[in-house]
């Protein structure tokens, strides 16, 4: 996985550790995601994320590696 977990997903919440040149790169490509107090960067769903979003920002994070 090119961006480890930093902490247990037990909710809607993911985090990872991203530098900040991969972080630039997906804001380029449209994404908002920010940096969580600990460093990691934060990735939150919400009741009407769909299967397709998934696996869109899992095809965005694909193209930043």
């Amino acid at each position: 996985m090119p961006f480890a977990l930093t902490h247990p997903v037990e909710a809607n919440a993911v985090f990872v550790t991203m530098d900040e040149a991969a972080l630039q790169r997906l804001h380029a490509a449209g994404w908002f995601v920010y940096r969580f107090i600990d460093d990691s960067v934060r990735f939150m769903c919400n009741w009407s994320t769909t299967p397709e979003n998934v696996d869109e920002i899992g095809a965005a994070l694909a193209d930043i590696r």
